[in-house]
C-alpha cells in the first residue's frame, strides 16, 4: 500500500499571524521560517520591532531562496535577499486583508533512512527541485526544512535513528511561494483583473450601494495566473510525487512504498468505490500538544489519534486480507481462465483441423470433377475430328460415284447414239454389211468392258 505524504496549503495573509504571537507581516514570518534577525516596521505603524528568531529556532536543517527564472540582471538586483523581496511586497500590497502568498508544508517520513545525513540530503533535494519548478512558473520561492530533534544539540547519531521510528519523527519544510506576479525588470503587476458582468448587454445591479453612495454593480474576476487553484495544486502534487517517488526508488524502495499525495477525503472516496472500509482522519497537535506528548505527557488529541491510527491500522490490515483473498480468488480465475483458453485452443485446433480437410476434400473434388470435364471435352473433339473425317470420307466417295455415274452416263449416251446410227446404217445398207457392222459394235462393247 502507498504511503500517504502529509502536506497541506495554506494562505499568507496580514490577517492571519505567523511566527510571533500578533506578527502580521510577511517579513516576520519569513524571517522567523529561515530563523534570521528582523527589524520590522510594516507590522505597526511607526513602530520598528526587532526580533531574533536565530536563538529561538534550533531545528533549522537547510534554507533557500529562488527566484523567477524569467528575471533579467536587473530585475535579479533588485530582489538579491529575502528582505529586499519582502520589503517591495510589502509596499506594494495596501490592503489591511492583502494575499501576500501560500506556504506549503510538507512531511518527509516516507524519506527517512538509517544515515541522517542521506536523509537530510534527499530532502534538500527534493525541496529545492520543487524550488525550482515552481520559479520556472515565475514565482519567487523561500523555503526552510526543519528537523525537531535539532532542539537539543546534545541529540547523537544514535539517538535519531532511534527516533526514526517513532511516532514523533517530523523532519518537514516549509516552501512559500509569491502570489503576485511580475516583470521580467522586477516591476510588480496586477494578480487579477475585474470587468463588469453584463447580462443582455447591460450591467448587472446587485442592490446595494458603494462607500460614496453610487450603485454597486457586478463584476467578474479575471486571474492572470493559475497559482493557487485546483488544476495548479494537482500539478504541484504530481510534480512532488515524482520527486518523493524517484528518490523511494533510488534507495533501494519498493513499489508499496511509492507516496500518494491524496488526501484522507479523497482516498476514501477510492475506497467507498472498491467497497472498502473508511480511514479516519486525525487531528493537528500542534507544537504545545506535541511538546508534551514528547516528554511523554498524553494528550486529548494526542490519544484521539491514536485510537485514529489503531482503527486505521485494523482497516487496513482488513483490506490486506481482503486482497489476499482477493488475489486468491483472481488466481482461481486465472486458472480456470487457462483451462478455457487450453480447451478453447484444442477446439480451434480441431474446427481447424476438419476444416483443413474439408478444403482438401473439395479441392479433391474438384480436380475430379476438372478431369471429367476434360474428358468429356476431348471425346467430343475426337468424335467432331471423327464426324469430320467420316464427313470427308463420304463427300470423296459421293464426289468418286458422282465421276462414275457421269461416265457411265456418257458411255451409255454414247452407245444409245451408236445403236441409233447402226438402225439408220442397217435400213439402209444390206444384211451382210450390218453383220459385219454389228460384229464391230460387238469387239468395241468387249473393249470397252475390258477397260
Amino acid at each position: 500500500m502507498a504511503q500517504q505524504v502529509f502536506w497541506r496549503i495554506s494562505s499568507i495573509s496580514r490577517t492571519r499571524p505567523r511566527g510571533l504571537q500578533g506578527r502580521k507581516s510577511l517579513l516576520a514570518h519569513l524571517d522567523y521560517l529561515v530563523a534570521e534577525k528582523v527589524q520590522d516596521d510594516f507590522c505597526t505603524p511607526g513602530q520598528v520591532i526587532t526580533a531574533d528568531y536565530r536563538s529561538k529556532r534550533k531545528d533549522l536543517v537547510a534554507t533557500g531562496f529562488v527566484l523567477p527564472d524569467h528575471l533579467n540582471e536587473e530585475g535579479k538586483t533588485k530582489f538579491r535577499t529575502l528582505e529586499a523581496y519582502s520589503r517591495s511586497l510589502e509596499k506594494k500590497e495596501r490592503q489591511p486583508d492583502a494575499l501576500m502568498g501560500r506556504e506549503v508544508r510538507i512531511n518527509f517520513n516516507c524519506l527517512k533512512l538509517k544515515n541522517q545525513e542521506k536523509t537530510y540530503q534527499d530532502a534538500k533535494d527534493v525541496t529545492a527541485k520543487i524550488a525550482k519548478w515552481a520559479a520556472a512558473q515565475g514565482m519567487f520561492v523561500v523555503y526552510a526544512i526543519h528537523d525537531p530533534i535539532f532542539r537539543s544539540s546534545k541529540k547523537s547519531l544514535v539517538d535519531y535513528n532511534h527516533l526514526q521510528g517513532e511516532k514523533g519523527y517530523n523532519l518537514h519544510a516549509h516552501i512559500y511561494f509569491s502570489a503576485r506576479p511580475i516583470s521580467k525588470d522586477g516591476e510588480w503587476l496586477n494578480k487579477a483583473s475585474s470587468k463588469p458582468f453584463l447580462l443582455n448587454g447591460e450591467r448587472v445591479y446587485t442592490g446595494k450601494k458603494e462607500k460614496n453612495g453610487k450603485r454597486s454593480y457586478a463584476h467578474k474576476v479575471i486571474n492572470h495566473t493559475d497559482w493557487g487553484t485546483r488544476t495548479w495544486r494537482k500539478s504541484f502534487t504530481a510534480e512532488a510525487k515524482k520527486l518523493f517517488d524517484e528518490k523511494i526508488l533510488s534507495n533501494g524502495g519498493k513499489i508499496d512504498d511509492l507516496t500518494d499525495f491524496r488526501s484522507t477525503k479523497e482516498i476514501n472516496e477510492e475506497r467507498k468505490k472498491k467497497g472498502l472500509l473508511p480511514l479516519l482522519r486525525q487531528k493537528h497537535l500542534g507544537a504545545a500538544a506535541w511538546s508534551l506528548e514528547k516528554s511523554g505527557i498524553r494528550t486529548a488529541a494526542g490519544n484521539f489519534n491514536r485510537e485514529v491510527s489503531l482503527i486505521n491500522d485494523l482497516a487496513k490490515k482488513h483490506d490486506q486480507e481482503l486482497e489476499k483473498e482477493a488475489e486468491q480468488e483472481k488466481a482461481k480465475q486465472a486458472e480456470l481462465i487457462k483451462k478455457l483458453q487450453e480447451q478453447r485452443q484444442q477446439e480451434m485446433l480441431r474446427l481447424e483441423h476438419q476444416r483443413q480437410q474439408e478444403i482438401l476434400r473439395r479441392e479433391q473434388e474438384q480436380q475430379r470433377l476438372r478431369r471429367i470435364q476434360e474428358d468429356k471435352k476431348n471425346a467430343e473433339r475426337l468424335r467432331q475430328e471423327q464426324v469430320t473425317e467420316d464427313y470427308k470420307t463420304f463427300q470423296h466417295i459421293r464426289d468418286s460415284r458422282s465421276d462414275r455415274t457421269a461416265s457411265i452416263s456418257t458411255k451409255i449416251s454414247g452407245l444409245i447414239k451408236d445403236v441409233e446410227t447402226l438402225r439408220s446404217i442397217k435400213s439402209s445398207i444390206g444384211r451382210k454389211e450390218y453383220d459385219q457392222l454389228l460384229k464391230l459394235r460387238t469387239l468395241k462393247t468387249s473393249i470397252f468392258t475390258t477397260i
